[in-house]
């Protein structure tokens, strides 16, 4: 059984801040941080599908939730090449080391860090007892990292209205990248925002432009909402992982974890055309007034 004395999953869209939050959460000994087991390309086997909608109506994601919080779906996934496969059986991933140890020996505090799970969120609280956390980004700083790192010409959107958690005929309107990153945002937030409103004590949101402005205080009070202690070993993180020299990292780096933060909230103004600009503008502004309160 993955038991826990807590239980939390950072989430929200990928390129968000998901793996910095998760690596600053865990920064205690006896935490267990499992990183993406939900990924289509490296998480456990039996998963099909980009941001599992476990919270849809008409979905078939219990089955392997149970099967993965029981400690019973610990396969991950690995590549195709005949000597990574043959090494993985001398060595498992670090993914699967983490997760059966964590079966072995209950970590104090059990962290599925796993943008995947964003469309999961309400599950993951009623049913298993989790906190969660939604990292979220401004959409056009959200569009700019996925166009830095290429990511951009592949938005999952297909994968979504299979699930039944897109309507087919908005995503056949979204025919430029910037409004199919735009149409992501708003589906991955909306839910964040209404899971927030039925769970306010198990929903928190960590906004990256505020982390970046004073990672130290935003992390503190992250630690608040999960109900953890904001201890010496998480701000000696912080203050190791956001206050480097790197602003922007070459597109080979798609993780690079110590960067100089305060340089990075307002990087993506003058960084895109207006066209793009527009379409994610008419796209989320509404949900990201809802959420920032604050000008685009």
């Amino acid at each position: 059984m993955l038991a826990a004395a807590t239980r939390l999953a950072i989430t929200g869209t990928h390129r968000s801040g998901t793996t910095l939050l998760g690596r600053l959460i865990a920064a205690d000994r006896g935490s267990a941080r499992i990183f993406e087991p939900f990924n289509r390309d490296f998480g456990i086997e039996g998963v099909d599908r980009w941001y599992a909608n476990a919270d849809g109506a008409d979905h078939r994601w219990d089955d392997l939730l149970d099967r993965f919080l029981r400690g019973e779906e610990g396969r991950f996934r690995t590549t195709s090449s005949l000597f990574k496969q043959w090494a993985y059986w001398l060595k498992p991933s670090s993914n699967q080391r983490v997760y059966h140890r964590a079966v072995r020996v209950p970590p104090n505090r059990l962290i599925l860090k796993d943008p995947f799970l964003a469309l999961a969120s309400r599950q993951l609280i009623e049913r298993y007892g989790f906190k969660v956390i939604y990292t979220i980004k401004h959409p056009v700083a959200f569009y700019r990292s996925l166009v830095r790192v290429g990511w951009h010409n592949i938005i999952p959107l297909d994968d979504l209205v299979a699930q039944g958690a897109l309507d087919p005929a908005a995503r056949a309107a979204a025919q430029t990248p910037a409004a199919e990153a735009g149409l992501l945002w708003n589906l991955v937030n909306a839910h964040a925002v209404e899971v927030r409103a039925a769970h306010p004590l198990s929903v928190s949101f960590c906004l990256h432009e505020d982390f970046c402005h004073n990672p130290i205080d935003e992390t503190r009070r992250v630690a608040a909402d999960l109900g953890i202690p904001f201890t010496p070993a998480i701000q000696d993180a912080v203050e190791r992982l956001t206050s480097g020299t790197v602003v922007s990292p070459p597109a080979s780096k798609i993780h690079e974890l110590v960067r100089n933060a305060q340089a990075l909230p307002d990087l993506w103004r003058g960084e895109i055309n207006a066209e793009d600009e527009r379409a994610l503008r008419e796209l989320c502004e509404p949900l990201y007034d809802e959420i920032y309160r604050r000008l685009w």
